[in-house]
């Protein structure tokens, strides 16, 4: 498991290029809803910059997630 502020979006292909074949996002593996899928809320725009990806050992298993979106 891989996890941190990686201050990226997902889609941004160069910056998880390399992870791509190896590990999974988590919140796919987790079937997450992407409305849900943010960590970080800027100007009333919610945004996933902090990610988590898994190995696909892990990712075989039953895998569950939750945000807990919290303003500070």
């Amino acid at each position: 498991m891989v996890s941190g502020d990686w201050n990226e979006y997902q889609y941004t292909s160069s910056v998880f290029a390399s992870a791509k074949d190896l590990l999974y996002d988590l919140e796919e593996v987790a079937e997450i809803d992407p409305v849900e899928r943010y960590t970080y809320v800027y100007d009333q725009n919610s945004q996933q910059l902090d990610h988590i990806f898994i190995s696909k050992a892990l990712s075989e298993r039953c895998v569950e997630a939750e945000h807990i979106h919290v303003s500070l």
